[in-house]
């Protein structure tokens, strides 16, 4: 069983059958991350970047090819940092 915190949207719980095929749909790449509360599940965006020689900078949330990915508000209050896009925890 997952908690799915969409960006638009109640927060809900669903299957985990549900949850793998919503991953599917929106990021073809996941990462996790232990909280708390269970852990975590997040999209892996190809973020714009410009780079010096001495370092790099990420320009979250613009993605490389154009368009951004929305701040997750509901998970943002319930982790205390900030999420992109639909995140699922498995609870």
């Amino acid at each position: 069983m997952y908690e799915y915190y969409p960006v638009i949207g109640e927060v809900r719980q669903i299957s985990d059958d549900d949850a793998h095929k919503l991953m599917d749909e929106i990021s073809s790449q996941w990462e996790g991350e232990r909280t708390p509360f269970g852990r975590l599940t997040y999209g892996v965006y190809n973020w714009a970047y410009t780079e010096t020689p001495t370092e790099i900078k990420l320009h979250i949330p613009k993605l490389n090819g154009g368009g951004e990915i929305p701040l997750n508000t509901s998970a943002k209050a319930k982790f205390g940092f900030d999420v992109y896009g639909d995140c699922f925890l498995k609870i």
